[in-house]
């Protein structure tokens, strides 16, 4: 939520007698105002850091650079497992403004890698790095993120003989006034302990994955793009007990409005596909307030198990063209970050449409004249789209074809890269229900005895959100 809030040195008497608060003593703030914070626990006492940063970067007068560095652990920590409790953004002072976010991957490098840097991506620093933004999560952050703090019993175990010891830094600057004059070496810096927790956590990257082929039309209001982790890659890659998720970070950029990670599991008492509660949902989501949030119940996620992320944007009277997924802050993603225990092998569990995904639109809503496809490069493909209309047919046209059409999923962990084609998003046969705030005696009724209903779209999520909020409230 969106607070706005100002004050008066002076207390009123009366409500007849409060004084203007003055434009110094006003502002606004985003909160989560139900929930999204705990109480966090003390420090350990023998807490040591490392810091992961990049080192003295000449920000480039480019819109969007991302920058990797290459380090490695501390020899300490080489030598001996350490557990992870905290980690915490260090921005360079007047740097807020152009850092986007950072991400920390572990894995294995060259020692020749180790003090490079340069532009992700780009061939330069050499496929061993670039490589490595695939591998282990170990800290994130974005615009308007904290400290992550984890629970008492549960640590990030890092370090140890045989272990990775390599650690890569991506940084996203946004840089839209295209400045040559800011030096940077912002970094996280992460608190370890030397006694080992109950838990060792793992963070894991769904959604949909980063390309040009996700298409946001203009003149469109809650579009819906969705990505999936699939059955199959957890099943591979969860213990039988599944995993529990305690926190979480959802992303999209500018013209996201809204996010919701579903799960879904095969009922297997009346054979049916059943949503359960949501793992996480932001249905007013702030780009410039990305923080964990925190589950008041951690939440098990099974093998077999399906996820899904849909994001919603909205870019009535924000964009005039088409916007692709990409790295460019005016490009657009939808991704979430699960932090969870015990810690397994899959770092990333993503979906993307298959080109045959687009057939049925193009048969149904793109002129003879244009070709939609033929050109597969970025610009390429921005150019074609933006020869459409985008009339509201056209724009619910290609949502419907994206949501319900052929798609690949794919998972990267231990065992590698694996992939599977799907003809479609599993088919929810009973939708999750939300208890009834307002009258906590009302449980809602069993799958098995509704005998199957229709999923909840998304509007209907944010009405019963809503009415909460009002029993809350009022």
């Amino acid at each position: 939520a969106r607070v706005v809030y100002s004050w008066h040195s002076n207390d009123p008497a009366d409500a007849d007698s409060a004084m203007y608060h003055t434009q110094t003593q006003r502002g606004a703030v985003s909160l989560n105002l139900l929930g999204g914070q705990r109480e966090l626990p003390p420090d350990p006492s023998d807490l040591q850091s490392f810091t992961v940063a990049v080192n003295n970067v000449n920000i480039p007068a480019d819109d969007t650079t991302y920058w990797c560095a290459a380090t490695q652990l501390p020899l300490e920590v080489q030598e001996q497992e350490r557990y992870i409790t905290r980690f915490s953004p260090r921005i360079t002072d007047n740097d807020f403004e152009l850092v986007h976010h950072m991400l920390i991957f572990i894995c294995d490098l060259d020692e020749t890698d180790v003090g490079r840097q340069g532009i992700c991506f780009s061939g330069g620093l050499g496929d061993r790095i670039d490589e490595c933004t695939s591998s282990q999560l170990i800290g994130a952050w974005a615009v308007g993120g904290e400290d992550f703090v984890y629970p008492e019993n549960v640590a990030f175990p890092i370090g140890g003989p045989g272990s990775q010891r390599h650690l890569v830094i991506e940084m996203h600057y946004d840089n839209p006034d295209l400045r040559n004059d800011i030096v940077d070496s912002s970094g996280i810096e992460f608190f370890y302990t030397s006694g080992r927790r109950e838990h060792d956590a793992g963070i894991m990257n769904v959604g949909h994955f980063v390309q040009n082929i996700m298409v946001i039309p203009p003149n469109a209001a809650n579009y819906t793009i969705i990505g999936q982790c699939s059955p199959e890659c957890t099943s591979e890659y969860l213990p039988n007990e599944g995993i529990k998720v305690f926190a979480n970070i959802l992303h999209t950029h500018l013209v996201g409005t809204g996010l919701t990670l579903q799960r879904i599991r095969q009922n297997q008492q009346c054979d049916m596909t059943e949503e359960l509660r949501p793992i996480d949902k932001n249905l007013q989501y702030d780009f410039d307030y990305q923080q964990f949030t925190y589950f008041s119940e951690e939440i098990t996620v099974l093998p077999g198990d399906t996820l899904l992320l849909n994001c919603f944007y909205t870019t009535t009277g924000e964009r005039d063209g088409v916007t692709l997924g990409g790295l460019a802050t005016t490009d657009e993603m939808c991704l979430s970050f699960l932090v969870y225990y015990p810690r397994t092998g899959l770092t990333v569990c993503q979906s993307t449409p298959i080109l045959e995904a687009f057939g049925p639109f193009v048969t149904n809503f793109v002129p003879e004249n244009v070709s939609l496809l033929s050109d597969g490069s970025t610009g390429g493909i921005r150019n074609a789209l933006n020869q459409l209309e985008w009339t509201n047919d056209q724009v619910q046209g290609l949502e419907q074809t994206l949501v319900n059409g052929p798609l690949a999923t794919f998972c990267v962990g231990d065992n590698g890269f694996s992939s599977q084609e799907m003809n479609s998003h599993p088919d929810i046969q009973c939708g999750y229900q939300a208890p009834d705030p307002c009258n906590p005696s009302n449980t809602p009724v069993d799958c098995c005895d509704r005998g199957g209903a229709p999923t909840l779209a998304a509007n209907v999520l944010f009405v019963v959100t809503l009415f909460a909020v009002a029993c809350v409230l009022f």
